[in-house]
């Protein structure tokens, strides 16, 4: 074990079960005799099986496997993790282990490498993914991909505001069928019509390929979309909290949500890449739990 881990509790594959607060990476040993291949394909087995029952539509750039429906898709999830459980020692008292959503919910990493993250990975795939991952980290720091930053951040920024957009106007439409002391005022029936007659959020497309280093060019119409994508923002935002208080429904327009860009340093991850070094030389997999 690297040094300066330890252990702590107990918790064992009946945990993984009934588990529903979070998705980790937990460390294992390959056990002896154990294809690499064969490895490789389990993995890649639980991680469809894994996505569709518990990821869904938050997926950004593929969809869930349409062959399965989410109740199946659980039972083979059992199935598929008892099958890696015996080729996998898996440390359950690992700790800590580390969350995904390091990877799967950072804005900074393009969108496929964030879907790819959702899966457990073998030696080799967590030596490779850590390199790479932490070269693209050391890129957006040093401003090597600003272009395709640019894109990704707009991309990223119009998913949040298409998803406001949609609560507000549930909750504009839902209201037309609530007949109380505040959906009868004139105020709020003056936000509802404004509500209504927003324009759809702007359509941003993905940012595009991943550039290698030294081949980050602009693509047409980014600075148009960012441009577009603000000035929709603004104005979703003028009438979000008017109709949120006038109706009382207590919606709060997330923090990050905003023009100006967050903080390129992530010390979250950082902490994270200093917890994967150590068990990438010492040859661990990692477990999705």
């Amino acid at each position: 074990m690297p040094s300066g881990i330890g252990l702590q509790g107990r918790a064992g594959p009946a945990y993984l079960r009934c588990r529903g607060m979070g998705v980790d990476w937990v460390p294992a040993r390959v056990r002896d005799g154990v294809d690499e291949n064969v490895l490789e394909e389990l993995l890649r087995e639980q991680a469809r099986i894994f996505t569709t029952a518990y990821v869904g539509e938050d997926l950004l750039t593929v969809r869930p496997d349409a062959s399965l429906d989410e109740d199946e898709a659980r039972k083979r999830m059992i199935r598929a993790s008892d099958r890696l459980q015996e080729v996998l020692e898996v440390f359950w008292d690992w700790n800590p282990p580390w969350r995904v959503y390091v990877i799967t919910a950072n804005w900074r990493f393009p969108p496929e490498w964030r879907d790819a993250a959702w899966s457990g990975l073998s030696p080799a795939a967590a030596r490779e993914a850590l390199t790479r991952w932490r070269h693209w980290y050391e890129g957006c720091l040093s401003g090597r991909y600003e272009h395709y930053l640019r894109r990704l951040r707009t991309w990223e920024l119009a998913r949040h505001v298409a998803g406001l957009q949609k609560e507000l106007v549930g909750k504009a439409v839902a209201s037309l069928d609530t007949d109380n002391r505040k959906t009868r005022r004139p105020e709020f029936r003056k936000l509802r019509h404004q509500v209504f007659e927003l324009p759809d959020p702007p359509r941003i497309p993905l940012p595009g390929s991943v550039p290698a280093d030294g081949e980050d060019l602009p693509s047409p119409g980014q600075d148009e979309h960012w441009e577009m994508l603000v000035a929709h923002m603004k104005r979703l935002k003028e009438i979000y909290h008017p109709f949120s208080r006038a109706g009382g429904y207590g919606m709060m327009w997330p923090e990050w949500v905003k023009e100006e860009e967050p903080e390129r340093a992530d010390p979250w991850l950082e902490e994270f890449f200093q917890w994967l070094q150590p068990l990438v030389e010492e040859g661990y997999a990692l477990y999705l739990w």
